[in-house]
């Protein structure tokens, strides 16, 4: 028996993927493709299942966002955990490159402390505002496109109009030289 380690963290929008990795075998032993996944829910990054941890021992971990071209790892030195002598449950909230907070006692799901609940609504609105951003820069980059595609059309259209005149200038040049 050991302690149960719930995760959860606050990173950016929902179309990319989380690991959590470190130390311990049950964090992949550094290996973030044995890590801990986590999934999109409720606003935040969560681990499916809690993690069974030995209990009185001491793990190093990070984030790590997982790109189609690798890894991203937290910057900064590796965060520590103390897992405490008693066996129980630990709630793990971080935030990717930013803050994090230990608290003990019943699982997610249970009625969260008045700390616990501020985190949670910090990152849900933090998430609200990345997919802002996302959506804004999404459609900023979809205007930008067809305005460029307009501004081929038009090139293409003057440069049409620039051949047909050289076409009816030559013609009018050799129509005077005969």
């Amino acid at each position: 028996l050991g302690t149960w380690l719930h995760v959860q963290a606050c990173g950016h929008v929902p179309n990319e993927t989380y690991r959590f990795a470190g130390s311990a075998p049950a964090l992949g032993a550094w290996n973030p493709t044995r890590g801990v996944p986590l999934e999109w829910n409720q606003g935040m990054w969560t681990a499916e299942d809690p993690i069974d941890l030995r209990a009185d021992s001491r793990l190093e971990y990070k984030f790590v966002r997982m790109k189609a071209d690798g890894e991203e790892w937290e910057e900064g030195p590796n965060r520590i955990l103390d897992v405490p002598a008693v066996e129980g449950v630990l709630k793990l909230r971080a935030r990717f490159n930013g803050d994090a907070m230990v608290s003990s006692g019943p699982p997610p799901g249970a009625e969260e402390t008045p700390r616990e609940a501020a985190a949670s609504s910090q990152c849900r609105r933090d998430a609200e505002e990345a997919n802002r951003q996302v959506t804004r820069l999404q459609e900023h980059l979809r205007f930008q496109g067809e305005k460029h595609q307009r501004s081929q059309e038009e090139h293409a259209a003057i440069l049409k109009q620039l051949r047909n005149e050289l076409r009816d200038l030559r013609r009018e040049a050799k129509d005077l030289r005969e």
